[in-house]
């Protein structure tokens, strides 16, 4: 309570007239009672903060999920009944988990009347927003599935649609919902009631042009097509990186946007005290000032007479908020830790925040939010600075085939400081959230070991298949299967899709990647690789490590379905040979291609060299 009435007081400084709550399912009633009081809002904290809003000119409303991103409320025994992958059905990604509602069970409809029956009077605002984005499992339940085939899952799409639209209506709101459904199933838009308002959100860190969020990165004028059906829309930047919220703004120039929406996602386990530079100077640029105007006023409110125009501690703040840098602080799972750029680690990242840390850590802010934020934000650069020093110590072995020994040593130091920086967190938590049970952050850093732990462990087995993809679009979803042939017998591994991982700014090079895939097959004489799933992807050369010896593509013994130049798997370069359509949006549309197996049997020798 204390922590969003802050924010609201923040805000109301910097031109904001609105906040919209991404509540999920945080507000406990009579017909949803199953989320924990700590991690939830009662119907009277809700008045609270909806009547401090409105002494600050903040109208605040709400986000509550409808059709995917709906896991929270799934997760509940007493919710399962109105999960789209239920009674054991997989889902577009071949998997069980309980994300989206389904699109036609009548259950799920009287859920809402009844909910939001409960909730909606909380919050006298016209507006509601219902979220709608990224619902990948329309049409897969015994209920769905048949209508899917007879009417298609935008009809599906569009129905949920409707129905959510009118319950929302007949108590009086204006629904808001995100947009990218609409890629997928562009022949629904001109069906949709024109009171719905657009919400547009565009996170890449230069808004040139409309940019699809997913499938092929389709080119397209979204907003140019709203205004001419006669939409009105917001546009949604992010608070990731301040060009992404500067350039969205020049490209909405051209344009008649409704109004715009700073998004500030991802705030369970951090804090949104680093975002407080990207709220004030969005509210400045959605205000009308220009770019240089926006940032000085902002530099002016957080940190008084601290960063004077021109300086090098300005300079130094501009480096770290013009980037997405700190909002990558410590995502380390086992899949990032295995992943290795073609090209080489970036050793420009460490060496840019070390310098950026040096100068923001002699900066002294006397006042607050202004201290608070830029204690975050260090914390932040220290998180992001043992994340790239645990990364090369992955990569470097890797690379070298190290020595085990000092490989270990070296990971129990980065342990040891992961544990000192958690602690850091924690003590940061409970100054901020004081009270407030389970200690997200705690969790999170405790996971990190975990992971880094259980690599470390699988590593020192030394036994990995290296292959190097070519993913020109990062945006499609194809499963990649290994299975090495060891003495007659088939070892393999579940699919998996693998992307680039990398969170920096200079990704030109992210289409180009190698992962390392702990797989244990004694003197292997043959490797299969299957490809299946959305766009596809491209394989230049697999190999295979055991314990110092090493295997490489002798002759090519089979293959079936799309496999393009299946001869580029032999030689060791960039070329590549494809797997499947390369037609995300093709594939998204027909489960069958999308099923299809492509796949390749190739022969193995060992090279008697030694090498990594």
């Amino acid at each position: 309570m204390d922590f969003i009435c802050k924010f609201i007081d923040f805000a109301a400084l910097h031109h904001y007239n609105h906040l919209m709550l991404s509540l999920g399912d945080r507000i406990r009633t009579r017909s949803y009672p199953f989320r924990a009081p700590a991690e939830s809002y009662s119907p009277e904290e809700i008045r609270k903060i909806v009547a401090y809003g409105k002494q600050k000119d903040i109208e605040v409303f709400p986000s509550v999920p409808t059709l995917g991103h709906a896991e929270d409320f799934l997760s509940h025994p007493e919710m399962e009944e109105l999960a789209e992958l239920r009674h054991g059905v997989r889902g577009r990604w071949n998997d069980r988990n309980k994300v989206d509602f389904c699109a036609s069970s009548d259950k799920v409809y009287e859920f809402f009347e009844s909910y939001f029956r409960e909730i909606a009077p909380l919050f006298p605002s016209p507006y509601f927003h219902i979220g709608f984005d990224e619902a990948w499992n329309i049409g897969y339940c015994e209920q769905c599935a048949p209508l899917a085939k007879t009417h298609g899952e935008a009809e599906l799409c569009l129905g949920s649609l409707l129905r959510t639209h009118g319950i929302l209506r007949k108590l009086g709101k204006r629904v808001i919902m995100w947009d990218d459904m609409f890629e997928y199933y562009p022949e629904i838009l001109p069906r949709v009631p024109r009171n719905i308002l657009m919400a547009d959100w565009q996170y890449q860190r230069d808004v040139r042009r409309y940019e699809a969020h997913f499938v092929d990165l389709s080119i397209e004028r979204r907003l140019e097509q709203y205004e001419r059906l006669g939409f009105e829309y917001l546009i949604a930047p992010a608070d990731f990186n301040f060009s992404n919220i500067r350039t969205f703004c020049e490209y909405a120039g051209d344009f008649h946007p409704f109004g715009a929406i700073l998004t500030l996602w991802g705030k369970s386990v951090f804090f949104n005290t680093k975002s407080y530079p990207a709220v004030a100077y969005a509210g400045h640029l959605f205000a009308g000032e220009s770019p240089s105007d926006a940032w000085r006023t902002m530099c002016d409110s957080l940190f008084p007479e601290v960063f004077p125009s021109g300086s090098a501690e300005e300079a130094a703040l501009r480096t770290l908020l013009e980037t997405s840098w700190i909002h990558g602080e410590m995502i380390l799972n086992e899949h990032k830790l295995r992943c290795l750029p073609f090209f080489g680690r970036d050793s420009v990242l460490p060496a840019e925040l070390e310098l950026v840390h040096r100068v923001l850590d002699n900066c002294s802010v006397a006042g607050e939010p202004g201290k608070t934020v830029l204690k975050d934000l260090l914390l932040a650069v220290d998180g992001v600075l043992l994340r790239e020093k645990i990364k090369t110590l992955f990569q470097t072995f890797l690379e070298k085939n190290g020595d085990m020994a000092s490989f270990q040593e070296q990971l129990n130091k980065r342990l040891e400081e992961i544990k000192k920086l958690q602690q850091e967190r924690v003590e940061f938590w409970n100054s901020q959230r004081t009270g407030l049970i389970p200690c997200r952050v705690g969790d999170f850093y405790d996971f990190v070991q975990k992971n880094c732990l259980e690599l470390g462990e699988k590593l020192l087995q030394r036994n990995w298949v290296r292959i190097r993809f070519m993913l020109p679009v990062q945006y499609g979803a194809p499963r990649t299967a290994l299975s090495l042939r060891s003495k007659g017998k088939w070892i393999g591994t579940e699919g998996q899709v693998y992307k680039m991982t990398r969170f920096a700014e200079d990704d030109w090079d992210r289409a180009l990647f190698e992962y390392v895939i702990p797989v244990e097959a004694d003197s292997p004489d043959a490797l299969e690789i299957s490809v299946d799933a959305y766009g596809g992807t491209g394989v230049c050369f697999a190999e295979y490590f055991q314990c110092g010896r090493h295997w490489v593509p002798d002759r090519l013994l089979e293959w079936e379905g799309t496999v393009i130049h299946p001869e580029h798997l032999l030689k060791n370069d960039a070329k590549f040979t494809w797997f499947g359509s390369g037609d995300i949006r093709l594939d998204f549309a027909d489960r069958q291609q999308a099923a299809a197996t492509n796949r390749i049997v190739i022969s193995l020798k060992e090279e008697r060299r030694k090498r990594n």
